[in-house]
């Protein structure tokens, strides 16, 4: 048994030293990696916040008769806005809470296979959250601000 977990040892050594060179001499340098996941992140929060604004701009699209009826009834832009706000905030929340654990799964599971193992909290998770909150209400208060600023009659005499 003891020299299987011996063979274990330097099986992981092979592995750890052929993921250095690998990557140093893919890259040229081991930190260069690190930039290519920060562009990788940028890209994907780029792609997340553009489909976020397609979607609320067809939703503002479908919706403008119901908007403009609003207005004309005399409801405020902070009410029209709001109304947004609280349907795409639920779907952001039920969205975190199913993306959370498997993003927790997936990277634990993922940690595991380094010689040096850290602990996971849920302090990135909730940086991460709050950005993407704060971001998409941005967003979603400036097309809805947008969209109630517009003239109703125009919206209304189509019909």
């Amino acid at each position: 048994m003891q020299a299987y977990n011996e063979w274990q040892e330097k099986a992981k050594l092979i592995r750890k030293w052929s993921l250095i060179s690998t990557t140093e001499a893919a890259s040229g340098h081991p930190t260069s990696c690190l930039s290519a996941a920060d562009i990788t992140t940028v890209l994907n929060l780029l792609i997340v916040f553009t489909g976020i604004f397609g979607v609320v701009a067809f939703t503002l699209t479908k919706r403008g008769k119901e908007i403009a009826v609003r207005k004309v009834l005399g409801a405020a832009i902070k009410s029209i806005i709001s109304i947004f706000l609280k349907e795409y905030g639920v779907l952001i929340a039920i969205s975190n809470i199913i993306a959370w654990p498997l993003a927790y799964l997936a990277t634990s599971k993922w940690l595991e296979n380094y010689a040096y193992h850290i602990h996971q909290n849920l302090i990135p998770y909730s940086f991460v959250c709050l950005f993407i909150f704060l971001t998409a209400f941005i967003l979603i208060s400036l097309q809805c601000f947008k969209a109630a600023l517009a003239n109703p009659v125009k919206s209304l005499r189509s019909e």
